[in-house]
């Protein structure tokens, strides 16, 4: 990540992040009934996050931020889980600080979450033939919400 600072109150910054998502091959679940492991094969891919934002200091106590986030979906075209949102992920997100002492801050955020619409097929037990077989999941349109309050004190 970088970070500018391009007057004493208004500052940038940007990041770009790699998970190595492939090195998580399998998920093994130990299950009372029916006993016996269990897996669940993931297939994830590698991906890449990238983000940008602004903060600027209304008063020497009070500053406001805005970013960006695009975040890749790591899940395999053919072959998905619901262990993660599925397709890729734009994020809009704000908040704002606000120092009330010089060691003790308050700080808010909101993020907006837009997840593409996607179609993948997830191998699912299938308790009327008791063998494993693919189902279609599809997602249209998804979002979700995220708010955040965070006191931070200094020693």
């Amino acid at each position: 990540g970088l970070n500018y600072e391009i007057t004493k109150k208004f500052r940038t910054g940007a990041a770009l992040t790699w998970t190595e998502w492939s090195t998580i091959d399998t998920i093994k679940f130990d299950l009372p009934n029916p006993p016996g492991d269990n897996h669940l094969g993931l297939n994830w891919k590698d991906a890449w996050r990238v983000g940008f934002g602004f903060e600027y200091d209304f008063t020497d106590d009070f500053c406001g931020r805005i970013g960006y986030n695009f975040d890749m979906d790591p899940s395999h075209k053919n072959h998905g889980t619901t262990m993660l949102p599925p397709g890729d992920r734009h994020i809009v997100g704000f908040g704002i600080g606000y120092k009330i002492l010089d060691n003790l801050r308050v700080d808010l955020g909101y993020n907006f979450i837009i997840m593409e619409s996607t179609t993948r097929m997830l191998e699912a037990h299938d308790p009327s033939t008791g063998s494993e077989r693919d189902f279609k999941f599809q997602t249209d349109n998804a979002y979700s919400h995220i708010a955040a309050l965070s006191v931070t004190y200094n020693f």
